[in-house]
Formats: C-alpha cells, sequence, structure tokens
C-alpha cells in the first residue's frame, strides 16, 4: 500500500518567542517614560539656571579705625566698656589709677630742689672766684691802672693777670673752666627736670579714658584691673559711626573669573544660623588683584586666592521684628551668584567634569 505521507517544515523559534506579549499598559508606562525624558530635555535646554560660588567671608569696617591710647601711665582701676558695644564721643571707656604719676611728680620736684640748691652754691663758687681774680689783679696793677679795673671783665682780667703772675693766672682759669662746666651740667639736668615735670603735671587730671568720637568697640586691649598701662598704649579701636560695614571674601583662582563687580551675594553669618534668622543680600564691590586666605590650610596649598569687597544692604539682620546688629570681625559665608546658564549646558558640564576625573 502506498504511504502518502509528506514532511512539514517547521520554521526555527526565537528567543523571543518564548517571552510573554507586551501588555498595553507596560507599553504605554514606557511611551510615557520615553516623553518625560524628551521632555526633560527639551526644558532644561531652555530653563535657565543661576549657580553661586560659595566663600568664607568676615565682617570689617570699610574705612580707618579710631586708635584710642592711654594718655598716661597708671593702674587701671576699671573698665566700663566691652567689645562691640555702641559708644557716644566722650563716653567713658575706663578709668586710670594716676599714683604712679603722682610719685613721679613728688620725686621730681625734690630733684628740682636740690638741682636749685646745687647752682646757687656753683654760682656763689664763681662770684667768690670771680672777686678773688680781681683783688689779684689789682694787689698787682698800679693806681692809675686800677682806674680801669671797673669796666674790665672777668676773663680779660685773668688775661692781664697773665702779664705778670702767668701761674696764679692759669690756676685761676682752670678753676673757673671746671666751675662753669659744672654749673653747666646742673643747669641742663635742671633744664631737662622741669621739662619733665611740666609734662607730668599736664597728664594728671587725665584719669579717665574717653571716647574720641562717636562708633563701636571692635577691639579692646586693656589690661585688666589691677595692671598697668604704659602712656601712649593703644588700648581700644573703634569703628566711627559713619564708617560703613563689609564683607572681605577670599576667592579661589578657579572661580575668580566668573566673579564680576555688582553680582548679587547672599551672605549666611556664622553666629545668626539663617534657618532662624535668614541671609543677608549684598553686591559685590571690588575685586583685588591678589589676597590671602584666611585659613592657615589654604595658605599652606600655595594656591592663589583674590580678594573679593562685598557691600551689604544693611548692618543687621531681622528676627520676631527685632534687629540683629552685625560688628566687625563675624565670620560667615557667602553665595555669590554668578552668571545664569541653561541648565542643560550645567548638567553637561558636570558630567564632563565627572568623566575626567
Amino acid at each position: 500500500m502506498a504511504s502518502n505521507f509528506q514532511p512539514i517544515e517547521l520554521e526555527p523559534l526565537d528567543s523571543d518567542d518564548f517571552l510573554p506579549p507586551i501588555g498595553r499598559w507596560t507599553q504605554w508606562a514606557g511611551l510615557l517614560l520615553l516623553g518625560t525624558f524628551g521632555g526633560s530635555v527639551v526644558l532644561a535646554g531652555f530653563i535657565r539656571y543661576t549657580p553661586s560660588v560659595r566663600v568664607p567671608v568676615v565682617a570689617q569696617p570699610e574705612g580707618d579705625v579710631e586708635l584710642v591710647s592711654a594718655a598716661t601711665s597708671g593702674i587701671v582701676e576699671r573698665i566700663v566698656v566691652r567689645e562691640n558695644q555702641p559708644l557716644e564721643q566722650g563716653e567713658v571707656i575706663a578709668y586710670v589709677n594716676q599714683s604712679l604719676l603722682l610719685t613721679q611728680k613728688r620725686n621730681l620736684q625734690a630733684q628740682l630742689t636740690q638741682l636749685k640748691q646745687e647752682l646757687d652754691q656753683l654760682d656763689q663758687y664763681v662770684t667768690t672766684l670771680d672777686l678773688q681774680i680781681l683783688t689779684t689783679l689789682e694787689s698787682k696793677t698800679s693806681r692809675r691802672s686800677r682806674q680801669k679795673l671797673d669796666d674790665l671783665s672777668v676773663e680779660l682780667a685773668v688775661v692781664e693777670l697773665t702779664k705778670s703772675t702767668p701761674e696764679v693766672a692759669q690756676e685761676f682759669a682752670q678753676e673757673r673752666r671746671t666751675l662753669l662746666k659744672q654749673r653747666w651740667q646742673v643747669q641742663k639736668e635742671f633744664v631737662q627736670s622741669q621739662s619733665q615735670l611740666e609734662q607730668i603735671t599736664s597728664l594728671i587730671g587725665h584719669s579717665t579714658i574717653r571716647a574720641p568720637q562717636a562708633g563701636t568697640i571692635i577691639q579692646l586691649n586693656l589690661p585688666k584691673p589691677g595692671q598697668v598701662v604704659e602712656s601712649d598704649t593703644i588700648i581700644a579701636q573703634i569703628v566711627p559711626t559713619q564708617v560703613p560695614l563689609v564683607f572681605l571674601a577670599w576667592v579661589a583662582e578657579k572661580d575668580i573669573s566668573r566673579i564680576e563687580i555688582d553680582q548679587q551675594v547672599h551672605l549666611q553669618i556664622a553666629v545668626y544660623p539663617f534657618q532662624e534668622y535668614g541671609i543677608l543680600k549684598g553686591r559685590v564691590k571690588r575685586i583685588s588683584l591678589n589676597g590671602n586666605a584666611p585659613q592657615a590650610s589654604a595658605r599652606q596649598t600655595s594656591k592663589a586666592y583674590y580678594e573679593v569687597l562685598i557691600q551689604p544692604e544693611s548692618s543687621y539682620l531681622v528676627k520676631d521684628d527685632h534687629q540683629y546688629s552685625i560688628y566687625s570681625g563675624m565670620e560667615g559665608t557667602a553665595d555669590i551668584l554668578v552668571t545664569q546658564e541653561r541648565l542643560l549646558g550645567w548638567v553637561l558640564k558636570k558630567a564632563k567634569l565627572v568623566s575626567n576625573f
């Protein structure tokens, strides 16, 4: 019996044929993700982003400060001010005990009395010697020559005496020179002591150190009560009221090219947490050619840092309708808002930096 069997050709199977079919919701989810990604890329090409450069800052006066020095030496009795305290012109800073000056005055007065006695005694010696010279000359001259002695000075008398008795004249001259030299030295010391006494007398009464003008004390260098302060010692630094407060920032070399004059700055003060007190706005006022970083670690790295001066909009922060002043020396951080750029460009730049790293 003849067979009618015919071979059947089977199609080869692919591995994907064993996967379950993709559901409709899965397809829609994939399309949604693809659309979201594409839309994000398009939006990133239009949305602008404002990057910032964060740097350390410290508050300081923009102008010169007023230096307060002690007019006299003395013992500090009482200090009535503290740092960062506002002062009016003439307000008391500290009281100084002038017992040291009074002691110096008494010593100088006693010294002047003694020197005056020495001067009087030397004057008497010189007068006696001059009289002795004239008497000796008179005894050795004729009656006719004696009539001219009244018009003769002591120096000329010695010269005339030399003609008759040169040895005696030489002794008189030597003794007179010695007395006059001693008198000159004592007179010089007397004048110096008298000048010191006048100076000390003028200083007595300045036992109160006062503020020379209105402002805020930013530094107080007074010794503790009971310790000695020397004359002309700088004991305080005052920022005058009219001098504005600025912030000095240090920007690294890699970021300085992005900093420009009048850029907006957001300042955060370390002692006033920004979560409670907010930020202080300001603008870049000046960019210097060079500068030093405040941190020791930054100086050790030999990297270049540049000083940037920031002008704040105000010198205080506000919390609960209360003003909190900012004083010179306070530290913080500043976010300098640099030129805007598109978000897509910023992301690509960061990605490039990561890949290079």
